[in-house]
């Protein structure tokens, strides 16, 4: 701290060559302590820097090789969350081949004198509801899934960005840069925009295995009952977990929603301890 005190006087005295009494300053104190800030303040903000690098790297590091991760699940759940969407899209519009099969009766009917004039009417095709429940849950996975891969990529060049601040600059320069970006990234909440990130892919994981359980409904109820106790287990598994990190910090089952879940837990604890009793009303 004497260093940025030494460094608030150098810039002072470049500002000014009076004392703020309007009586000019010592020759002999105007000569030394500016050569003395500027020592003291270079040896500051060259051990600042490095001492920066090393937390910046090491926090760069972490959250890169999380959003590496992230954007290989998400590229590979997107594929098979496409796969299922090609298969439960059909639902949604008529069959040609029944429209072929309906001509292939009627012409049939016609050379044995039954013609009918009822005819393959694709205006009048309805899809069931069920289909369209199920497309409906699997785009909406697709979507979430697909924002959570753009906002790792956004991600990866915000941290590619916050650190480039001029290698090549002094290093006063540098560590005002970089402190100006370090304290940026809490006043917009960047390492809680990162955290929204796999919290989105669980969410489309979860939409996706609704639409998988609507999907396989409507073709067999028997297959669809056993994925839902499969599926009602792991969910069960993944709810007692975030249900003990969120009252436990030393579990070893911690996520970044059990976390938050955690802070809110701690700071709603915190305001009913500190909350003052009301006092009793004297008649």
């Amino acid at each position: 701290m004497e260093y940025l005190k030494d460094f608030m006087h150098l810039q002072r005295d470049k500002h000014g060559g009076e004392q703020s009494s309007g009586q000019p300053l010592d020759s002999a104190s105007h000569s030394a302590s500016p050569i003395k800030t500027i020592k003291n303040s270079s040896i500051f903000w060259d051990h600042y820097v490095k001492e920066a690098d090393l937390y910046d790297t090491e926090m760069v590091k972490g959250i890169a090789g999380d959003l590496d991760t992230l954007l290989i699940f998400a590229g590979l759940f997107s594929a098979v969350n496409t796969a299922f969407i090609v298969e439960a899209y059909k639902d949604l519009k008529p069959d040609p081949m029944a429209a072929t099969n309906v001509l292939i009766q009627q012409l049939i009917n016609t050379n044995n004198g039954t013609f009918s004039g009822s005819g393959c009417n694709e205006a009048s095709f309805v899809a069931r509801t069920g289909s369209v429940r199920a497309c409906q849950l699997f785009f909406s996975s697709l979507s979430c899934s697909l924002l959570a891969a753009f906002g790792a990529v956004l991600g990866k060049q915000w941290l590619n960005e916050y650190q480039r601040y001029g290698k090549q600059r002094s290093p006063l320069d540098r560590g005002i840069q970089r402190h100006g970006k370090f304290l940026g990234m809490y006043k917009y909440h960047f390492v809680f925009v990162i955290q929204t990130l796999p919290t989105l892919l669980q969410f489309s994981l979860f939409l996706f295995l609704a639409a998988l359980v609507r999907f396989l409904w409507l073709i067999h109820s028997h297959v669809a009952a056993v994925v839902i106790g499969f599926l009602g287990a792991a969910f069960l598994l993944w709810f007692i977990t975030t249900l003990i990190s969120t009252f436990d910090s030393t579990s070893p089952f911690s996520t970044r929603l059990s976390a938050q879940l955690h802070r809110l837990v701690k700071k709603k604890k915190n305001e009913t301890t500190n909350t003052p009793p009301s006092s009793a009303v004297t008649i």
